[in-house]
């Protein structure tokens, strides 16, 4: 009897035990799956045709959230469209929600929101991804006035990356409209643009937007939501890679026509150790002093093979100094930087100045620059410069971190130093 009683009792909580895992429907092993399900996830679903969203093909979750970076007030966005942007994992990624294009779109650039996207459709339209089937009922405004930082992308890294960057905000920084504008030519359209890696890209501005009558500039740092657009086929495949601006605050340092780009590659010599010296490059004669020509992947390299990297724990001021003169004045200088790549080396600190009497007096241009991050940036320093002018990077020298601690002054990396011209 006891022996039965045992076998009872072990058959009761065998069927219980795969009862249970039976019901047990979660993806995550046992906990209750979360509403959320990031846009990443959302558009990996979307291969050839149009996919019905599902709590069963989105791992048990029904909502996504983003970040508003259309301007629908501006009207260069698609009629009845929403692009949210989302960072999560890792992942920037955004994607677009169509509403249908008689709705009243009321959602703000800054507007974080919730969108209940189990029952809609993800399809492709003209090569865009998107979710369709929504109204504002699904959607729901939890914060309002959130800062989207644009990531900043050469014309050849968006062209390379274009499809994870797709309905991203990104920023082109120094392009010129190419083919040059012609006097009074406005943004309406598609325009050229061409940047310093010489690479090409679209800048689209419906016409029905409020800025499409404004005047193109020559050359600026254009900001914008990254569009597939293919004019024949609800397919990204043979799509043309554009660049939408939101409103007029995309446009930034407006300038004249690039002089050059110098991205320090062909050095002669190529310069290895740290004394003074002069190196021809392609723009002409610079001089490096305690900097040499590298290509370390601890350097900042943006273009090509070679950087410039500048000597760490001096006690005088390290330059890349122009030795040659622009004649037509200027109206911004850029350049890429970043602390150097090795862990130990701590932040420093350097500055733009300029010269209007061939290199016998320099004038500050901006603020102090304090490169601490390893992750290299562009920065600008508009100028309005007229007759013959150069520039040079004086890196400040405070001393040795290794005689106190407490001073910054590692290696720097720069590349790709570009100046403007005059309109």
């Amino acid at each position: 009897m006891k022996r039965f009683s045992i076998l009872l009792f072990a058959a009761f909580c065998s069927i219980t035990f795969f009862s249970c895992l039976k019901k047990n429907t979660d993806f995550n092993e046992g906990s209750i799956p979360s509403p959320f399900v990031i846009i990443e996830d959302v558009r990996s679903l979307y291969t050839t045709a149009p996919v019905t969203l599902s709590e069963g093909n989105l791992m048990g979750g029904s909502k996504i959230t983003g970040i508003v970076i259309s301007d629908a007030a501006a009207g260069n966005v698609r009629k009845g469209t929403v692009v949210i942007q989302q960072t999560k994992r890792g992942f920037t990624r955004g994607i677009t929600l169509d509403l249908g294009a008689s709705a009243n779109i009321t959602y703000n650039v800054g507007d974080s929101i919730i969108v209940e996207v189990a029952g809609a459709t993800l399809n492709n339209y003209k090569g865009t991804l998107q979710i369709t089937g929504l109204t504002s009922s699904k959607i729901s405004v939890a914060a309002t006035g959130k800062t989207v930082t644009p990531i900043a992308v050469s014309l050849l890294d968006l062209t390379t990356n274009f499809s994870t960057l797709e309905s991203v905000l990104v920023q082109v920084p120094g392009a010129d409209i190419n083919p040059a504008p012609v006097a009074n030519e406005t943004y309406s359209g598609n325009k050229g643009l061409k940047d310093a890696t010489t690479s090409t890209g679209i800048l689209h501005t419906e016409t029905t937007a409020s800025f499409a009558s404004n005047k193109l500039p020559i050359n600026a740092s254009f900001t914008g939501i990254a569009t597939y657009f293919n004019a024949t086929a609800d397919t990204k495949q043979g799509a043309v890679q554009q660049v939408w601006m939101r409103n007029m605050t995309d446009v930034q340092n407006a300038s004249g026509a690039l002089y050059f780009t110098e991205n320090f590659e062909n050095g002669n010599p190529l310069k290895a150790n740290y004394a003074a010296g002069t190196v021809t490059f392609t723009s002409g004669v610079w001089m490096l002093d305690n900097a040499v020509i590298a290509n370390t992947a601890n350097d900042v390299i943006v273009s090509g093979q070679y950087a410039i990297r500048v000597q760490q724990n001096l006690g005088v001021s390290a330059y890349l100094q122009m030795n040659f003169d622009l004649p037509q004045g200027a109206t911004k200088v850029s350049v890429w930087h970043a602390s150097y790549g090795a862990s130990a080396d701590p932040p420093a600190t350097w500055r733009m100045e300029y010269s209007t009497n061939g290199g016998t007096t320099w004038t500050q241009t901006g603020s102090d620059v304090r490169s601490a991050s390893k992750v290299k940036s562009l920065i600008t320093f508009p100028v309005n410069i007229t007759g013959p002018v150069r520039f040079r990077i004086n890196k400040l020298g405070p001393g040795s971190n290794t005689v106190d601690p407490t001073i910054e002054n590692g290696r720097l990396g720069f590349d790709d130093f570009s100046v403007y011209k005059q309109p």
